[in-house]
Formats: C-alpha cells, sequence, structure tokens
C-alpha cells in the first residue's frame, strides 16, 4: 500500500466509532530512548565503558560543556540514570576514550585536542582515576584520535594514535606506546595520521592494527591499514584507496577476523563499498556494502546472536534503504531505516540489559528528542505504544510517523512491535487520537 492509498484509509477509519488497540506483550521491547535530556550543547565523538569503583558506566567525550543541565566540559559519565561531570574537564575537544590499569589501579584515558584538564597542563592526552586529573608524560605535539591495549609480550600497554609526530619529546610518526612511565615510538612510525586501532590475532598472535590515511608503515607501502606485531610493522594485502576511520574484530561464524571501515571502496584493489574484512591473507567485501562514510563499527548482540554493527553517513546497506546504522550477519545487512548518522557505537548495560548507545551530532530519532545520545534497546511495553514520539500525547505528529513509514521494516511507528508498520499500528494511534499519555 502505497501513502496515498494510506491517506484514504484513514478516512475510511475515521469514520468508525472506536477501534481496537493492539494489546501489548509482557515482554519488553527494543526502542530508541534519551539519555535524560542528553547532550545539550556540541558533539560525542568517543564513549567508552569505565568502572571507577563504583560500577561500570558510560563515559562520553566530545565537543559538547553541558549535559542535562550539569555543565561538564567535553567529557561526562553516565550512569544509567543521571549524568555527571569529571570536575571542570577538559578545555577542548575530545576524541578518543580507553580504560587501561598501567599498574596503578584502573583509571579512564581522555585523548583529544586539548592542552588542560581541570587545572593541569595536559598536551592532548590525560588520565582520570575515577577521583582527580593527571597529564602523561608530557603529552603530544598533536591531536589524539584513537587508542588501544596491547600486550606486545612485554606486558599490557596503552598505545595512541592521531596527528602528532612527537610523544613526551620522542619522535614516534603518529602512533607512540605509553608503558605507564614514559612513551617511546613503535619503529619508524607511520607517513599519516592513525584514526582508529584494534588488537586482532590472525592465527599467528595478537597484534595491533591501525588505521587511518596514511601510506606507508615502518618505511615500507602500507595504504591506510598496517599491522604492529610488537617489533615490526607490515601490510594487509595492498590496502585501501581511501582513509580507514574504523577498525573492530568480530566473528560472523567462520572464525575471529578484521573488519575495516571507512571513505574507501576499493580494499586489496577490488572493490568493497566503505567496509571489508581481513581474514589474515585476504581482503573481502560485505555484500554490497554501504552506501557512504562509515565512522564506526561495534559488535552487539540483541539477543538474536552477536552482529557486526555499523554507523555513519550512508543512506543503504547492502542496497537497501538504511539510516545510519546497519548490522551485518555475516551474510546480509539489516537496518532500522531510521535517519540518525552517529560518529560511535558501543553496548552498554547499564543494569537494565544490554543496549547499543549511539553518540553523534543529531537531536532526533523518530521525531524523539534524543540530543547528539541515545539507547536502543529493551524497555518495558507502554501502556501508550500510540505515543511514538514520546511527547506525552497522541497526536498529528504519531499519525504522520506511521503514514510516512508505513509498510516499512522500521521501529517508528511499529507500535506493536510485530516487525513492520501496518493497518494495525495505523488503528491503534487512530483509536487513541488526542488523548494524554502519562
Amino acid at each position: 500500500m502505497n501513502l496515498a492509498a494510506a491517506c484514504r484509509t484513514v478516512l475510511v477509519l475515521l469514520s468508525f466509532a472506536a477501534l481496537a488497540v493492539p494489546a501489548c506483550a509482557d515482554e519488553c521491547v527494543p526502542e530508541w530512548t534519551a539519555l535524560d535530556s542528553g547532550i545539550e550543547s556540541g558533539f560525542v565523538f568517543a564513549m567508552e565503558v569505565f568502572d571507577d569503583g563504583s560500577g561500570p558506566a558510560l563515559y562520553a567525550g566530545g565537543s559538547f560543556t553541558n549535559v542535562s543541565g550539569v555543565p561538564a566540559n567535553r567529557v561526562a559519565r553516565w550512569d544509567g540514570s543521571e549524568w555527571s561531570a569529571l570536575q571542570t574537564g577538559t578545555n577542548g575537544r575530545v576524541f578518543a576514550l580507553a580504560s587501561f590499569d598501567d599498574g596503578t589501579g584502573p583509571a579512564l584515558y581522555v585523548g583529544g585536542e586539548f592542552t588542560g584538564v581541570t587545572g593541569y597542563l595536559a598536551l592532548r592526552i590525560a588520565k582520570w582515576d575515577g577521583s582527580e586529573w593527571s597529564p602523561l608524560g608530557g603529552g603530544m605535539n598533536g591531536w589524539v584520535r584513537a587508542m588501544a591495549v596491547f600486550d606486545d609480550g612485554t606486558g599490557p600497554a596503552l598505545y595512541a594514535g592521531g596527528e602528532f609526530t612527537q610523544a613526551g619529546g620522542v619522535q614516534v610518526n603518529y602512533v607512540a606506546k605509553w608503558d605507564g612511565e614514559a612513551w617511546s615510538p613503535l619503529g619508524t612510525g607511520l607517513t599519516g595520521a592513525v584514526i582508529d586501532m584494534a588488537v586482532y590475532d590472525d592465527g599467528s598472535g595478537p597484534a595491533l592494527y591501525v588505521g587511518g590515511g596514511f601510506g606507508a608503515a615502518g618505511g615500507q607501502p602500507a595504504a591506510r591499514v598496517a599491522k604492529w606485531d610488537g617489533s615490526a610493522w607490515s601490510a594487509l594485502g595492498t590496502g585501501m584507496n581511501q582513509p580507514v576511520l574504523a577498525l573492530e574484530t568480530f566473528d560472523d561464524g567462520s572464525g575471529p577476523a578484521l573488519y575495516a571501515a571507512g571513505d574507501f571502496w576499493l580494499a586489496g584493489g577490488n572493490p568493497a563499498s566503505r567496509v571489508a574484512k581481513w581474514d589474515g591473507s585476504a581482503w573481502s567485501p560485505l555484500g554490497e556494502g554501504l552506501g557512504g562514510t562509515t565512522r564506526d563499527l561495534t559488535v552487539f548482540d540483541d539477543g538474536s546472536g552477536p552482529a557486526l554493527y555499523a554507523g555513519g553517513g550512508f543512506p543503504n546497506a547492502g542496497g537497501q534503504p538504511a539510516g545510519g546504522i546497519a548490522s551485518w550477519d555475516g551474510s546480509s545487512w539489516s537496518s532500522q531505516k531510521t535517519a540518525v548518522n552517529p560518529r560511535v557505537l558501543i553496548p552498554f548495560n547499564d543494569g537494565s540489559g544490554p543496549a547499543l548507545y549511539a553518540g553523534g551530532g543529531f537531536t532526533e530519532i523518530c521525531a524523539r528528542q534524543v540530543n547528539s545520545i541515545a539507547r536502543w534497546g529493551c524497555v518495558p511495553p507502554r501502556s501508550c505504544a500510540a505515543d511514538i514520539n514520546l511527547d506525552g500525547v497522541v497526536d498529528l505528529i504519531d499519525l504522520n510517523l506511521v503514514l510516512s513509514n508505513f509498510e516499512d521494516q522500521t521501529f517508528c511507528g511499529d507500535t506493536n512491535n510485530d516487525g513492520a508498520v501496518d493497518l494495525a499500528d495505523l488503528n491503534a494511534v487512530l483509536a487513541a487520537f488526542g488523548q494524554a499519555c502519562p
């Protein structure tokens, strides 16, 4: 049924005195919800789960200065019910977050473009132990874009990548290792910026993989992606033709593999639209791929099994409409068709069950005010499911959401959670039209 036909159906149904509202399932259903009033000024560029001793919490970093009415300069903590600041935060944007124990206890490491944290001089990287900030060995001379924890055989260490060439006054060329006391280079480093990092074992042992805009690693050609095994750099085939913005490991059932995403459309010299799989010896595409810039990858299990989730500015996935978030189960892509355009995705359980969190610069999802950060996860059934945008009343906005998504497989307008927007959802909105929803 097209939109015109759906509108005619509305007129017919309005002539009836009463319409049945579908019964809600007893179990909870997945929805996008806001984290209080969210990030009220600026973007979210990074998220990380960290336990400061009071329980795991979600930390967000970006360009914001306020969260839910609380002043919070570029980094903030969400405990599942409320936001809090990390003292006075940073004086510049945050691009990367990582949890690491350097031997003095777990801490959250924060990287970006800033030069100070809560009164301390901290050049682009700093450490938050849950109560206080501290700098890391003189910091960097350029932006920190990515961080990862990797053990090269000498013990776990924090690795940072970005747009810097020096760390702690040492020449490092875009990537460096922090052992808890000092910075050191990884061979002769890279020839350009690092955007993301991941640890992956291709069968020869765990190694650190880096992606970005560089053309060489360790003096050898390595187009936008490279491997550091603890002593030497190596290329991954012929690499990519455009920058790699995200790296993630995922097992689609055929064994663990490294996945890369970004702006490229060639991987290993073969077509691969913005996302590709490295099995340790060769690159392969993921179906028809994604239709635009892909900024992040993460693994999340929504209850149907682990899947690789991609986030970015793409309008389609696997040749089908998508709204900036799509999942790959190893054989096909699926999407909610809901416009989000996130910068970062991360799974987190705040105590109410596993959920996927998205951060970026968006303000709405399905006409729901979410302000740069939102949660996709299980929620208790609502007595007023027809209030699709959660504004407290069933009105023309809700009706329009059903009509504009009619016969689509999207949560936006799917009042009974049956996987499609159809006549049952239209009936539910019409039956409750004009009613207030507590």
